[in-house]
């Protein structure tokens, strides 16, 4: 038994759907893309963040050495020796 109408109707929603679908397919391909960048991105910030941490441990097992401790004094805080002379001015 045939229903009237239903090759005109599927003529217009196969269509459709195939339509849709590659839609999506486009719009999916995009968005991995756009999380292949992403991840990308974090994997270069994580290797920059171990070797900021490889440098930070070095620093923390040395943090005995006296010298150590002066160059940092010296370099962050600008702390100088009881014994030492401090000039200030446009030197180089």
């Amino acid at each position: 038994m045939k229903i009237p109408g239903t090759q005109t109707l599927l003529k217009f929603i196969i269509p459709a759907v195939l339509i849709y679908a590659l839609l999506n397919i486009y719009e999916l391909k995009e968005e991995r893309e756009r999380g292949n960048a992403l991840l990308e991105e974090l994997r270069i910030k994580a290797k920059s963040l171990e070797k900021e941490n490889e440098r930070i441990s070095s620093e923390i097992a040395s943090a005995g050495d006296d010298e150590l401790i002066a160059a940092i004094a010296r370099e962050r805080f600008g702390l100088v020796m009881p014994d030492e002379i401090v000039f200030y001015g446009p030197f180089d």
